[in-house]
């Protein structure tokens, strides 16, 4: 006989993280009116007055990272790059945003 037909599915999900804007929802008003989210730089990033630009666009919740979310130890966690903490975070989202 034939094969079953193909069972053919998509999974969608819109989750990102910009500066100003933790959610797509945020950031469709702050680029509607034009929005800035350039600020000066934190005092926990690094000091002013060593630094060489003292204006950046910061993306905020690396340093809210769950580590038994991801059955990680305090220590890997803490040697984490934070660009890895927010894909591991926004790769979550996006699988139960997705349903």
């Amino acid at each position: 006989g034939l094969p079953p037909p193909a069972v053919r599915g998509a999974v969608r999900s819109g989750i990102g993280r910009w500066p100003g804007a933790t959610r797509l929802s945020q950031l469709v008003p702050l680029t509607g009116v034009g929005g800035d989210a350039i600020l000066e730089v934190p005092a926990l990033r690094w000091t002013n007055s060593d630094a060489i630009a003292r204006h950046g666009g910061f993306v905020s919740g690396a340093q809210r990272f769950d580590h038994r979310t991801f059955s990680t130890s305090p220590a890997e966690a803490r040697t984490m790059d934070p660009q890895q903490r927010l894909l591991l975070e926004s790769g979550y989202e996006a699988t139960h945003d997705a349903g």
